[in-house]
């Protein structure tokens, strides 16, 4: 799991920089992945109906605390979009209070 863990990590910071946020974002963005959503009442991540070219992927809601290189939070406007689904309506951040997505 813990090698499972580390992939997961290294694909959203790679995801984020590929969508043009800098180097310190993705290296000190706090990230929380899960199959259970973060809001309440949002349908686990397997419910989710993905593309064709997504299927295989293990689905999964992430939670983003944006941290600048002393670990301060900051803010990040959203909503925003990273990794290969943004085009299909997967990948997508929105805000909560206190600076996450």
């Amino acid at each position: 799991l813990e090698k499972l863990d580390g992939r997961i990590d290294a694909l959203l910071r790679k995801a984020i920089r590929q969508a043009g946020y800098s180097e310190v974002l993705a290296t000190h963005a706090e990230l929380d992945w899960r199959a259970s959503g973060f809001w309440p009442g949002t349908a686990h991540a397997t419910q989710y109906a993905a593309g064709d070219q997504h299927r295989r992927y293990r689905k999964l809601h992430v939670r983003i605390t944006w941290r600048d290189s002393t670990g301060a939070p900051i803010e990040v406007p959203g909503p925003i979009c990273i990794g290969s689904g943004k085009f299909t309506g997967m990948g997508l951040f929105a805000a909560l209070a206190g600076g996450q997505s």
